[in-house]
């Protein structure tokens, strides 16, 4: 059976979900790892209608949530530690993902005592 965009998409999700703290990772390191050129990814995340930046933020900001939530790290500490460069990317895609700050996340998380 021929693989399909779905498939590569799927590929794509899952090294990212695995990889998304390492700061250096790049569409041409993910496609090198996956044996895929970078314009075969491209070609295929756009067919399903994503792109890998993408994925990497939601993988990212879905990571720094459960930290948030879960721990008492500062939220420079939950930048770096799930790839961000500076904190304010990672407010900046947090925000865009949960249409809150992390700080306000943080706070509704411990109003609610889901930590």
């Amino acid at each position: 059976m021929p693989i399909t965009a779905k498939d590569i998409e799927n590929q794509v999700i899952a090294y990212v979900s695995y990889h998304y703290s390492e700061m250096d990772l790049t569409l041409d390191k993910t496609a090198e790892r996956l044996g895929y050129s970078t314009r075969t990814l491209q070609r295929c995340l756009h067919a399903r209608g994503n792109r890998w930046l993408a994925i990497l933020n939601t993988a990212r900001a879905e990571a720094g949530h459960k930290l948030l939530v879960s721990t008492d790290k500062s939220i420079i500490s939950i930048a770096n530690e799930v790839g961000y460069l500076t904190p304010a990317a990672f407010r900046k895609h947090y925000a865009n993902r949960y249409h809150v700050s992390p700080a306000h996340a943080r706070m509704e998380a411990r109003d609610h005592g889901t930590r």
